[in-house]
Parts: structure tokens; C-alpha cells; sequence
């Protein structure tokens, strides 16, 4: 059996759950503030020049190349997260807030405690399937980390 790195995989899960709500602020922020605001700059007494515009460009390339990183990241997280089995995804998905479920919500990602998950009526196994469904879900994530280009 591989020796893995099991907070290694949760802070991988946690980072791309934070990531994933950042993409998804970001786009409606975009959404919502579709254009640049040009705004009359009060005159300098130097020769220097800043406009307001051009700032509001230069951080928006900022944004713009972390965006790039940040869903990056999130679809080759996808990408392992796509070669788990029903009951695998189901766990994670749980376990690390990955769906879009208010009785989840009310925990930290990653600090879901199991019996919330084996005992919730949509899962249909016992404790100790549970507990080898989940093992053999970081198993797969660690292995296919292993073989992928990460950052």
C-alpha cells in the first residue's frame, strides 16, 4: 500500500475550494462591472502621470493573470477529482464542501466530521465501507497528483 500524504491532500481540496470561490466572486464581480470607468483626474502639479483608467487597466492584468493561476489550479483538481467513483466523489464532495449544500456549509472545508456523512440518508453504506471508500479516495488523489504536472 502507498504511504500518503493525507494533509497534503486536504490542504490540496481546502486551497482548491477557496480558488473555486474566488473564480466564482471574481466572474460576478466582472459580470457586474462590465467596463472601465473613466473618471476626470484632478491635474497634477508634477509632471508625473497617473491616470485613474490606465490603474484600473494594470490591476485588472493583475486579476486577470491570477485568474489565469487560479483556474489553472482548480481544473487540474478537476481533472483527479473527475477519476473518482460514485461513492469517492460522493465523500470528498462532502467532506470538503465541494457541493452546494447548506447543511455542509456550516462546517470548514475539510472539517466535516465523518458521521455527518456515512449517516446521511443519501448514502447508503455502513461506517466501515465508509471509512475504506474514503482511504481509497486519497489513495487515488495521491496517485494521480503523482503523475500529474502540477505547479
Amino acid at each position: 500500500m502507498i504511504t500518503i500524504d493525507k494533509q497534503f491532500i486536504k490542504d490540496m481540496l481546502v486551497k482548491y475550494k477557496d480558488y473555486k470561490d474566488w473564480l466564482d466572486i471574481f466572474e460576478e464581480k466582472c459580470a457586474m462591472d462590465m467596463g472601465i470607468r473613466y473618471s476626470h483626474s484632478p491635474k497634477s502639479i508634477t509632471n508625473n502621470f497617473h491616470s485613474t483608467t490606465e490603474n484600473q487597466v494594470l490591476k485588472r492584468e493583475e486579476d486577470r493573470e491570477e485568474y489565469k493561476e487560479k483556474q489553472a489550479y482548480v481544473d487540474l483538481v478537476n481533472s483527479i477529482l473527475d477519476k473518482l467513483t460514485v461513492p469517492e466523489k460522493f465523500i470528498i464532495d462532502r467532506k470538503f464542501n465541494l457541493i452546494n449544500d447548506d447543511f455542509y456549509k456550516r462546517f470548514q472545508p475539510g472539517k466535516v466530521p465523518d458521521a455527518e456523512i456515512y449517516t446521511c440518508e443519501d448514502f447508503p453504506y455502513e461506517r466501515a465501507y465508509y471509512i475504506k471508500i474514503k482511504l481509497k479516495a486519497y489513495n487515488k488523489i495521491y496517485s494521480l497528483l503523482k503523475i500529474l504536472p502540477t505547479q
